[in-house]
């Protein structure tokens, strides 16, 4: 009878490894083409404290860290905020072509009388 349990046990370490490394394999395999969307976090605070609200963002691409010119539409989405913590999913289209790009961000929540522009504009490292 020990033997049998030894044999169970053992095919299901085997088995529960087998089932792992389709897993990582899986992880691994590739997903498709990379497109133009991409993801950015960032904090946010009012008054020193982190804000807890959802609020309205514009987020613009721009080939200068100061000046320069606007790169595809302005994408404005409303975002809850937690803890001072906010994600954005951002498509600008085809406007990463190796040159060094900049995001501009305002931002406006409930109170505020209008869009706050947030400086200095975010380098995008590739």
């Amino acid at each position: 009878m020990p033997m049998i349990r030894r044999f169970g046990f053992f095919a299901a370490i085997v088995l529960l490894s087998l089932t792992s490394g389709a897993v990582i394999a899986d992880r691994t395999a590739p997903r498709g083409p990379v497109g133009a969307a991409f993801t950015y976090q960032g904090q946010l605070a009012s008054a020193g404290s982190p804000v807890n609200e959802a609020c309205d963002f514009q987020f613009s691409l721009w080939d200068d860290a100061a000046t320069g010119a606007q790169l595809g539409a302005t994408v404005a989405p409303t975002l809850n905020v937690v803890n001072g913590l906010f994600t954005a999913a951002l498509d600008f289209g085809n406007q990463f072509t190796g040159d060094e790009r900049w995001l501009e961000i305002a931002v406006q929540c409930p109170g505020d009388p209008g869009f706050t522009l947030l400086t200095p504009r975010v380098a995008l490292l590739g």
